[in-house]
């Protein structure tokens, strides 16, 4: 269980592998209304591509972010221990804080239309509200995300992002 529950958050989820969300010649810069993506011969919108392009960062920190606390928990699931406090403050000083962290950069490097990029501020304002909350509340750690994961759970979704803010 305590496996399943730590490992449950992640700042992003599953997805498609694709890896630079297949957008080619974006236009850069709010006045950009559609662009041509390779997803056949469909026109996408900016916001759309900002959002894959989003994801894709999400799916990358996901993937960094399972391995770091795995790493760091291996030894805690292995003996069925839950821990002590100074493993889940490692945990948060070592993956969680530094992998949302830099998950917070890259998105904020994103440009595209004034909504799409409120959305990307939305998510990354709530990366950093799951970082505040584990460096306020390692131990919490050891029965599942933070509250506000739980919040980004939701909150991914309603933006239109697949993978930002997923649980799993």
């Amino acid at each position: 269980m305590l496996c399943v529950a730590v490992l449950a958050f992640a700042g992003c989820g599953g997805g498609s592998d694709d890896e630079d969300g297949g957008a080619t010649g974006v236009s850069r810069g709010p006045e950009a209304s559609t662009v041509s993506v390779k997803d056949g011969a469909k026109l996408t919108t900016a916001d759309e591509v900002l959002r894959k392009k989003a994801d894709t960062i999400c799916r990358r920190a996901n993937l960094r972010y399972r391995a770091g606390i795995s790493k760091r928990l291996r030894p805690v699931i292995l003996n069925r221990e839950e821990g002590d406090v100074r493993t889940y403050e490692r945990m948060v000083r070592q993956v969680v804080a530094p992998v949302l962290g830099e998950e917070i950069e890259e998105l904020q490097t994103l440009k595209g239309t004034p909504r799409g990029e409120a959305a990307v501020d939305r998510m990354s304002a709530q990366f950093q509200k799951v970082i505040d909350e584990a460096e306020a509340h390692p131990w919490a750690f050891r029965a599942g995300p933070v509250p506000a994961a739980w919040e980004g759970q939701e909150l991914g979704p309603e933006l239109g992002f697949e993978d930002c803010g997923s649980i799993a």
